[in-house]
């Protein structure tokens, strides 16, 4: 009977030579990871995890800390964190001068007034004005400045109230008749530019379309309601997790990846706006520094679970796949790599009962992850970095001095 614990050389350089694919399959996925942490588009893993499925589906969807992307429709908290980020930028660049400060506390929280200059009030005009929101506008003789409050602003219907006091006859769409109407026009027109928690209160709170409200008659008696796409969005959720929870037919998980996808779609189109307001703000505020702030890189993102995910998954890709490739502690690295990938496989494992994932591929149980966890453990079970790598020169050094003291 042959003794299975020989094995061949051509056994041992296939075995080796799984072994570097291996590793540099790991190393290569980590290194370009690595590479985009410096581009306009990150990697992160908060995509793949909010869309797991599986028993664990869960527990991975938790790590991406807000997987349906809930928090960016709640004004609250894209407001507290939009506060977190302007303290963290000025900690960033402690060398901001008082024009920087200020410019980015107006980016941010809005400005506090609106100033254009004008001599003196003409003699029909009263203030505070009639027809005009108490406080949002006021005339300063000594410094000679029209001033509308930074968080009253002015709306176009005030805007023409004020010039129609000292000029009754003047239409909308007319010329400014007099220096008073084109002050007003010019402070109106300052008083447009919001803050941008201010813009981010019009879109989670101001737009019809996506809040929910009451049309009440003047005794408040409730005489229509309209549900919001961001409550219909919700409703959406809930009824989508309620027919997963219930699903074992083919059909129905048919039907549920429907569901998925529109709300999906449904999701990107709630929060575009309020990241494309985030990167917006992220950008001016940018150009406000000089190079030598600039140098510094961007502001440092705060240490959540999910960023703490991404820096292990690098870590490990980038340290098992080189410990594979030179062969150095070769048993720990493939079992570890095991683990890794096994982690990768379980987001979503084609199982029974389980949604099978979108594109070509079709899997039952095994697919190309389970594969490559089946090769690292036959690579931890066998010694292949003595037959080629770091460990057999080690194990040789060993030898060597133990066979110069036995001598």
């Amino acid at each position: 009977m042959p003794d299975i614990r020989r094995v061949s050389v051509f056994a041992c350089v296939a075995l080796v030579t799984l072994r570097l694919f291996i590793g540099w399959q790991l190393l290569h996925e980590g290194l370009w990871k690595t590479n985009t942490m410096d581009s306009a588009r990150p990697w992160s893993g908060e995509g793949f995890l909010a869309n797991a499925h599986g028993p664990l589906r869960d527990q991975y969807r938790s790590i991406s800390g807000d997987p349906d992307s809930l928090d960016w429709l709640d004004y609250d908290k894209v407001a507290d964190r939009w506060i977190d980020w302007k303290q963290r930028f000025i900690e960033h660049h402690p060398d901001l001068s008082e024009s920087q400060l200020r410019k980015l506390n107006e980016l941010v929280d809005g400005y506090e007034d609106f100033r254009a200059e004008l001599v003196e009030l003409p003699e029909a005009v009263e203030f505070p004005p009639k027809g005009v929101e108490k406080g949002a506008i006021r005339f300063e003789p000594d410094s000679k400045r029209l001033i509308v409050d930074g968080k009253l602003h002015l709306t176009q219907r005030e805007r023409n109230r004020l010039i129609t006091m000292a000029h009754p006859d003047w239409k909308d769409g007319d010329e400014l008749p007099s220096e008073y109407a084109k002050a007003v026009d010019l402070v109106f027109k300052r008083a447009q530019r919001l803050g941008y928690l201010e813009r981010l209160a019009a879109v989670l709170k101001g737009d019809p379309e996506r809040i929910t409200y009451d049309v009440t008659d003047r005794d408040g008696e409730v005489m229509e309601s309209f549900v919001g796409e961001i409550d219909v969005y919700r409703a959406g959720l809930k009824k989508y997790n309620e027919d997963l929870a219930e699903a074992d037919q083919a059909f129905e998980y048919d039907h549920l990846a429907s569901q998925w996808k529109d709300l999906q779609e449904q999701r990107l189109e709630l929060i575009s706006p309020v990241v494309a307001l985030e990167t917006e703000m992220h950008d001016t505020a940018a150009k406000m520094l000089t190079i030598e702030q600039l140098s510094r890189g961007p502001v440092p993102e705060p240490w959540t679970m999910l960023r703490i995910s991404d820096a292990m998954v690098i870590t490990g890709l980038c340290t098992l796949g080189t410990l594979l490739i030179i062969g150095f502690a070769t048993r720990f690295a493939a079992a570890s790599a095991a683990i890794l990938v096994l982690s990768f496989y379980l987001v979503w494992p084609p199982w029974p009962g389980v949604p099978e994932p979108p594109g070509t591929e079709h899997s039952l149980i095994v697919n190309k992850n389970l594969i490559e966890v089946a090769a690292l453990i036959s690579l931890a079970a066998l010694p292949t970095g003595t037959w080629f790598g770091v460990d057999g020169i080690i194990g040789r050094l060993f030898a060597g001095r133990k066979q110069a003291k036995q001598s």
